[in-house]
């Protein structure tokens, strides 16, 4: 894999820096942009840590960065593609570059970054630092526009507009950062497990002015991995600038009671995953969070347009098992009666267990604006998994519609592999005997925009189609079902396509 040299171009009043990243499996394109009021990074070093997650996600054997590296930089970022590769169960990439030593800054110009988007973590960081409570204390507040990607435009200039009000209020400068990079990792892995890298990438493009970059912690003295740890986010230094994963000993619990305590806190604080301005109030994210809010005696009206928590609406929006700790966390210390029945009801849940809301949900999420329609999605259908006679025959009369991908179980298929692909897809096939947990790889599915099709033998098909829930069980077919479908087609390829882009609805009859 090739990590290019980037494109450097000046742009009325702000400076954008562009890297493509090539490989036999991936062709990506890098970009990051801010004002040129402040000093930049053109060179290749930002686009590193993203690359080093890419490369070994895809099982890469080297990655060839064109132009000089910091040696700092390059040793680090050697460290932590063996840690990828260990939790990824990759093997590490060999990094090939030619080196310099770290280059001469001018101390005095440097300013301390924190990561600030008004999340629960950054946030909690944010008041210790006004308190004096964290090292080092930060000046300078560095706000990412392009992360979340259920933004409009607007909606995404409305959220970044209160975001550095909200740091000047608290005393610091403040610098946006435009970027496709959440774009791009969300192509190729989780993005809980690709962060890190991105803002170690920000953090490196802003480097000539910074001393030391504080990335948040999710969880305190975390032990599972994540893409922004402890023992991962120092390695990305260059040699001048200092990443700093803080605090470490301050638990979900503790963050979220110094967010309730802090007046300011509970008029800005944003977690809505939804797309808009304001918090939601009914998203997953704002329901859980707003039971742990009540759990320290804050109240949720302050922050969400719709407050009124039940029990049954966590059951509808489980939290995953990293944030169940959290709820297990609000009962012993926090346990506000208002809550408590929500929280319990968290905590006695099945784990990993869809919800009929959330496939609900993900069956009818509208399209974000970010996403491509399908003229841009190149493949007209794509097949998962080992190609047993069930999938075989589906794959057969598909690909009498247009171009496919058969994506088997190789050593380098992983989960974000796939999802990537079916991003890239209108529809989505593979064989129920391949897949243990067809409801959970169909909600993966919806949610990447494609259509998923669960083939099943004839002799199994009613028991399957009972044991899923009904928003799933019409995706539900047999080859048989393939085959009627198209032999009424067979003159009309147009037709057939329909039925594809469409999801296969008119296929269960």
């Amino acid at each position: 894999m090739l990590l290019h040299t980037p494109e450097v171009f000046h742009l009325g009043t702000s400076l954008r820096s562009t890297a493509r990243l090539t490989g036999t499996t991936v062709d990506e394109s890098m970009r990051l942009e801010a004002s040129i009021d402040r000093q930049l990074n053109g060179s290749v070093e930002p686009f590193v840590p993203p690359a080093v997650v890419i490369a070994t996600v895809h099982g890469e054997a080297e990655l060839v960065i064109e132009g000089d590296v910091s040696e700092v930089l390059l040793a680090g970022a050697r460290a932590a593609a063996e840690y990828f590769a260990m939790h990824l169960g990759r093997r590490p990439v060999e990094l090939v570059a030619s080196t310099r030593p770290p280059a001469p800054v001018v101390t005095s110009l440097q300013q301390t970054g924190i990561f600030f988007s008004r999340g629960i973590d950054s946030t909690s960081n944010l008041i210790l630092a006004d308190r004096g409570q964290l090292d080092p204390r930060p000046d300078l507040a560095i706000v990412i526009e392009g992360i979340e990607p259920a933004n409009s435009s607007e909606v995404e200039a409305a959220v970044n507009a209160k975001t550095v009000e909200v740091a000047r209020d608290f005393g610091l400068d403040t610098v946006v950062v435009s970027t496709n990079l959440r774009l791009v990792m969300d192509c190729h892995i989780e993005w809980i497990n690709a962060f890190g890298s991105v803002l170690a990438g920000v953090g490196l493009f802003l480097a000539p002015g910074l001393s030391d970059a504080i990335i948040s912690s999710a969880e305190g003295s975390q032990q599972r991995f994540s893409g922004s740890h402890p023992q991962i986010d120092p390695l990305w230094s260059d040699g001048n600038l200092r990443f700093h994963h803080l605090p470490v000993d301050v638990e979900r619990s503790e963050r979220v009671r110094l967010v309730v305590e802090d007046a300011r806190a509970m008029e800005f604080l944003r977690v809505c995953v939804r797309g808009g301005p304001e918090n939601c109030g009914r998203c997953d994210k704002c329901l859980q969070t707003a039971v742990l809010i009540s759990a320290f005696g804050g109240d949720p009206a302050q922050l969400f347009a719709e407050s009124t928590i039940s029990a049954q609406d966590l059951r509808n929006a489980p939290p995953d098992t990293k944030l169940r700790r959290d709820f297990v966390q609000a009962a012993r210390v926090g346990g506000q009666e208002m809550a408590a029945d929500a929280i319990d009801a968290v905590i006695d849940m099945p784990a990993g267990s869809p919800s009929p809301t959330s496939l609900r949900i993900a069956a009818g999420r509208a399209r974000s604006p970010h996403e491509s329609d399908d003229r841009d999605r190149p493949i007209a259908w794509l097949a998962l998994g080992a190609a047993g006679p069930e999938l075989a025959a589906i794959v057969e009369r598909a690909a009498t519609i247009g171009d496919g991908c058969v994506l088997g179980e190789g050593e380098f298929v992983t989960e974000h592999v796939a999802r990537a692909a079916m991003r890239r897809a209108r529809i989505t096939i593979w064989s129920a005997r391949g897949a243990p947990d067809d409801a959970r790889r169909a909600i993966d599915c919806l949610r990447s925009g494609s259509r998923p099709l669960i083939v099943h033998p004839k002799d199994e098909l009613d028991l399957r189609r009972a044991d899923l829930p009904m928003a799933l069980s019409a995706l539900v077919g047999s080859v048989d079902d393939v085959a009627d479908v198209a032999a009424t087609a067979e003159a009309d390829v147009v037709e057939l396509a329909d039925h594809l882009s469409s999801g296969g609805h008119g296929w269960m009859r």
